[in-house]
């Protein structure tokens, strides 16, 4: 008697544990559907991976990139699933916003730039004033920007690659700034460290469905001034372009090692946490 009663005292409780793991499970499950279409159809975190779009955008920010701004494409969604074609609730993409979008010759990778050119504008630089359909665009100096930057070298490591030291020494980069103002009364900085590289172009046609991008450090882009024939980006069909920069989340220290947590989130970087992007 004693072991039948243990065996039926055993069942429920056995039971309930399974009802607990299955309702545990269905839970996470649900987390993770939800983090999904969240990710998929409402916000996506991106790390900023250089400095092309200084000082809007430092190398080492995380923004949050608003996916509903635009539309969705099928590179909207994870992989670029191919589930349907051209651009579903469709809103203008507008002359100055900065935009996350893949790169048309290697979708796997993302790039960030501004949109400078629309659909059937003309764009053309001219000693590195930007002309929209012949017109320059708005263009006044301002006070240098100025960086404090500490020196590096490459140690070889045991595994026959290189590590990234800091030196101890630190040195000053001092970039002419320029405010621009688009047609559209859009205002914001671009840098320029006098390097003539691409400040001459040809002019380019923009036909419909496609935009000209180019980054704010003019002279430490590769944006659709170069073709993509050429090695360059090109212009950006529609369907690439994935969303809308909103706002810098954390801004990083990108010489800090990962286990060097006190230097994560270096003091000079604090007022860049939490703001919105132009």
């Amino acid at each position: 008697m004693s072991e039948v009663k243990k065996e039926n005292f055993l069942k429920p409780r056995l039971s309930s544990k399974k009802k607990e793991i299955w309702s545990e499970f269905k839970i996470i499950f649900l987390i993770a559907v939800f983090l999904l279409f969240f990710r998929t159809f409402a916000y996506q975190t991106f790390k900023i991976p250089s400095e092309s779009m200084l000082k809007t955008l430092h190398h080492g920010d995380y923004i949050v990139v608003s996916k509903f701004s635009y539309g969705y494409t099928h590179h909207s969604l994870p992989s670029s699933v191919k589930l349907f074609s051209g651009r579903v609730f469709d809103k203008p993409i507008k002359r100055g916003d900065i935009v996350v979008f893949r790169k048309p010759s290697e979708p796997d990778i993302y790039y960030i730039k501004r949109v400078i050119g629309l659909p059937e504008d003309t764009i053309q630089l001219r000693r590195g004033v930007i002309h929209i359909n012949n017109i320059p665009v708005l263009r006044r100096k301002v006070e240098d920007y100025t960086r404090i930057e500490p020196k590096m070298t490459y140690e070889p490591t045991s595994s026959g690659g290189f590590e990234k030291i800091e030196t101890g020494q630190t040195y000053k980069e001092v970039f002419t700034q320029y405010e621009e103002t688009l047609p559209n009364g859009k205002t914001y900085i671009t840098l320029d460290n006098e390097d003539i590289h691409n400040d001459e172009t040809e002019a380019f046609y923009i036909p419909k469905g496609k935009y000209f991008m180019m980054g704010d450090n003019r002279d430490n882009s590769s944006d659709s001034r170069v073709p993509v024939l050429a090695g360059g980006l090109g212009l950006v069909p529609s369907d690439y372009i994935v969303g809308k920069a909103k706002w810098v989340a954390l801004s990083f220290n990108k010489d800090a090692k990962f286990y060097e947590f006190w230097n994560w989130f270096p003091s000079k970087n604090s007022e860049r946490n939490f703001t919105s992007i132009k």
